[in-house]
């Protein structure tokens, strides 16, 4: 059965807002984050044998800034989390660039850690990608 949770949604530019109050507690956010899944076009979180539908705005995942770690990128989302950046296609949707990392095209790659990655992206015969530690991130125009 599906519910919706006080109006929980994710805003244009990655915030977690329920009731239209701004989530900001991070154990709530991560635990959100964590649950969300995608069925046809619409987002949903599970909780205690609970789904709820989650309205995205844009896409579920913003990249805020990337780190360099031992044999990966480590990236920070705005949902406080800290993971792994899994190699995955950049994808340039009108200048926009976004990945995916749960779902097709999921996550947007905000300004600031999109110059953090400048550094690390090589041309190879009129095509780019993202170079770090022996893997790669591919770009394309979509």
């Amino acid at each position: 059965m599906e519910e919706e949770l006080g109006k929980l949604k994710i805003s244009h530019d990655g915030y977690w807002y329920w009731c239209n109050n701004q989530l900001t507690n991070e154990n709530i956010l991560k635990l959100f984050a964590s649950s969300i899944f995608k069925e046809n076009d619409t987002y949903y979180i599970r909780l205690k044998g609970q789904t709820y539908i989650v309205t995205v705005e844009k896409v579920p995942f913003v990249i805020e800034s990337v780190l360099k770690g031992e044999e990966s990128f480590i990236i920070c989302l705005r949902d406080s989390r800290r993971i792994i950046w899994p190699e995955s296609i950049i994808f340039l949707i009108e200048d926009v660039p976004y990945t995916s990392l749960r779902f097709e095209k999921d996550a947007l790659i905000s300004r600031k850690a999109w110059w953090q990655l400048q550094q690390y992206m090589y041309e190879t015969d009129g095509e780019y990608e993202v170079r770090y530690d022996g893997k790669r991130w591919p770009i394309k125009e979509n």
